[in-house]
């Protein structure tokens, strides 16, 4: 699965946003409740977490749009520092996955 990530800093923290293709997820909802599962991690530069959230993404019917992209922001409160996001992405009661990372630097 194909994962963008963002990441705006600002003060006292970062603003984090991930997307992906509708086009690779639709076709494998095939659970009687569709969704997919978002993990979001901060880590500061000595690999300890600094951060974390999670969401499920369910798709209706008329969320099964098969074109365009689904876009989740999250803001983290972070003192100074240097942080690596690590976002994984799993397609719910399949082995679909995928995973990004960014760093950032917060002033």
């Amino acid at each position: 699965m194909t994962l963008d990530e963002g990441v705006r800093t600002r003060d006292g923290g970062a603003d984090v946003a991930i997307s992906f293709p509708r086009a690779e997820v639709i076709p494998q909802l095939v659970d009687a409740t569709p969704a997919v599962e978002l993990l979001i991690y901060i880590f500061d530069e000595k690999g300890a977490t600094a951060g974390f959230k999670s969401k499920r993404i369910t798709f209706d019917a008329a969320a099964r749009v098969n074109s365009g992209y689904v876009t989740i922001r999250e803001p983290f409160d972070l003192p100074p520092g240097r942080y690596a996001a690590k976002a994984l992405l799993r397609v719910a009661g399949t082995s679909a996955v995928g995973f990004v990372r960014r760093d950032f630097t917060v002033e």
